[in-house]
């Protein structure tokens, strides 16, 4: 099974428990690999714009430190510096206030953004190989230790 085959697998049980019983159900790593998954797919899909301007930057700070304990440092500091732009308070962790936040940057901030999602894009680390294997190495790789829905799932069963 390939790294990306695994996440999503993983991402569909994964995804499936944050969808239903909310992220403060999510085990200390199912929370690094929803906040990975959420901030590669909203910024590939729209940049760090479209990123702030969702929920998923509710967690920003969060995702910055969920990237460095999966060892994308450089991607960390992408985010870091796209949390910069909204000043020294950095963006909201409310979504309302940090729409109105985005609303409001000059035309600087919104090149900055673009700037950091053109680098975002050339993948300065490898995302899916660098989380798949946070997650191999707190599940086994056959996914011991994993919430029994979780390795029944990636099993294949």
């Amino acid at each position: 099974m390939t790294s990306h085959e695994y996440l999503f697998k993983l991402g569909e049980v994964i995804l499936e428990k944050e969808s239903r019983q909310g992220y403060e159900a999510l085990t200390p790593p199912e929370r690094v690999f929803a906040l990975v998954w959420w901030l590669e797919a909203e910024v590939n899909n729209g940049g760090f714009h479209q990123y702030f301007f969702n929920s998923a930057g509710d967690r920003a700070g969060e995702a910055a430190v969920a990237l460095q304990l999966i060892k994308a440092e450089r991607a960390a500091a992408l985010l870091k510096r796209a949390m910069n732009v909204f000043g020294r308070s950095g963006p909201s962790k409310v979504r309302f206030e940090r729409q109105d936040q985005l609303e409001a940057l000059p035309d600087e901030g919104l090149e900055a953004l673009e700037e950091l999602d053109s680098a975002f894009y050339e993948y300065p680390d490898d995302l899916s190989s660098l989380l798949a294997s946070f997650m191999q190495a707190w599940t086994g790789p056959r996914h011991e230790g994993a919430q029994p829905e979780t390795r029944r799932s990636c099993e294949g069963r």
